[in-house]
């Protein structure tokens, strides 16, 4: 009794303790008081029994480490849900949009919540847009082929970025290169998304079209199943409808060439429906240039599915995301409901000459980062790949300097660019 003595004597120790003990919060949670007055009556008669008042003050205490203990576990269980963080001044952390996020699920199957330990799992717009880059990692005789699936993943992680593109085919070296680059993926925590592309133009009709492409697909995509979560059926079949580089010139396709649209939707029914078949567990994504959205609603109208729409965006096509090719995301976001997935952007030409500089171009791909972070919520973006990985020297029609590397993969300021920003998003 005389060690309760001396602790009650000891001023500053009772009344720190008098002082917490009076509080409401403390009185309502362990006694069940519903108003200070009580508990400052409560705390008044503390006052006047010492051994009292330490047995409340250690289990007060043990209370309150119990607390934090799970609370810190509540936070580490988010943090590994993967909840991303912020795209520096420019975008805003994501606050969940539970609804939107359980609605996009019943509609179009897309798994929410990303896992990095899990590269198959999608973004949602609860956890932010999956960064990537589009690589021609199995196109021989170019850049890409100097490098090694591992040393390609590792180029993409120092980036920052969480996917890659590629296209895939059934040539066996293509198959046995994209499945070591799946590998390589799944250890450092990047996703491989596929492109199956058929050129539209050796297809004479569109049962034809239809008949090849679903069993090609359905084969392909039963080879990787789940390990490809996404495809994109097809890249730009658009352009190749109206065929023309002016984009100004094609905002309706009563300037298509005849038969062409046919074939196309021919090729991404069949497409799809081989998706389907082989990987039904994979997810499609079907692609349009800012200007086309009558192409998508046709596809629509005429049955055609797929559960991602893709969106191009280049800086010929305007430098604000919302007004380019006539607000064309804000009319696919609001008509179809589903996804955005921008699979391609960057600087017209990357930093060649209608760019005119790397430095000109990091500039180009932070405005176009930061606004695609920024309406991620408002338009459902989950995913958005940059243009290219790698220069490639040599290639024509203004595509030799569309990289973020160039082209022996070297470090770029644009590749510094686009990691400042990462590391600014991902905080």
């Amino acid at each position: 009794m005389s060690g309760i003595n001396s602790f009650y004597n000891n001023q500053f120790i009772f009344n720190s303790l008098f002082s917490q003990v009076a509080q409401p919060s403390f009185a309502n949670a362990y006694m069940g008081f519903g108003n200070s007055g009580m508990a400052g009556n409560y705390a008044s008669s503390l006052a006047a029994d010492p051994s009292r008042l330490l047995m409340m003050l250690l289990s007060t205490l043990l209370t309150s480490m119990l607390q934090q203990a799970s609370a810190q576990q509540s936070t580490n269980q988010a943090g590994t849900a993967g909840t991303a963080g912020t795209a520096g001044h420019a975008a805003k952390k994501h606050h969940g949009h539970h609804a939107a996020a359980n609605k996009q699920s019943e509609q179009t199957g897309v798994t929410v919540g990303a896992d990095s330990t899990n590269n198959t799992t999608l973004p949602d717009s609860t956890t932010g847009v999956d960064f990537g880059v589009l690589g021609h990692t199995n196109w021989q005789n170019s850049p890409y082929a100097k490098l090694s699936p591992k040393e390609t993943i590792e180029k993409v992680k120092s980036l920052g970025l969480t996917s890659i593109v590629t296209n895939i085919n059934d040539n066996p070296a293509n198959i046995s290169r994209t499945k070591e680059l799946i590998a390589e993926g799944k250890k450092q925590g990047v996703k491989v998304i596929g492109t199956f592309y058929l050129e539209p133009g050796k297809y004479s009709n569109e049962t034809q079209a239809y008949n090849d492409a679903k069993a090609k697909m359905a084969k392909l995509s039963k080879e990787f199943g789940k390990d490809v979560p996404v495809w994109q059926l097809g890249n730009e079949y658009d352009q190749w409808i109206v065929e023309s580089n002016n984009r100004s010139d094609e905002s309706s396709f009563g300037n298509a060439k005849p038969g062409r649209y046919q074939i196309v939707r021919g090729l991404l029914k069949g497409m799809g429906e081989g998706l389907e078949a082989g990987s039904p567990e994979s997810k499609s994504i079907i692609n349009f240039v800012p200007g086309h959205t009558d192409y998508m609603d046709q596809l629509d109208r005429d049955g055609v599915k797929w559960d991602i729409t893709g969106f191009h965006w280049y800086s010929k096509d305007g430098d604000n995301l919302e007004t380019a090719g006539n607000s064309s995301l804000k009319h696919v976001a609001e008509k179809f409901d589903k996804p955005i997935w921008m699979t391609e952007f960057n600087s017209w030409q990357g930093w060649g000459k209608a760019t005119g500089s790397r430095e000109k171009n990091a500039q180009v791909l932070n405005n176009e980062m930061q606004q695609i972070a920024s309406l991620a919520d408002k338009y459902n973006i989950i995913g958005a790949d940059v243009y290219e990985l790698l220069d490639e020297p040599g290639k024509k029609g203004g595509q030799d300097k569309f990289g973020v590397l160039d082209g022996n993969g070297n470090w770029t300021v644009t590749a510094q660019t686009i990691r400042n920003f990462m590391n600014s998003y991902r905080a």
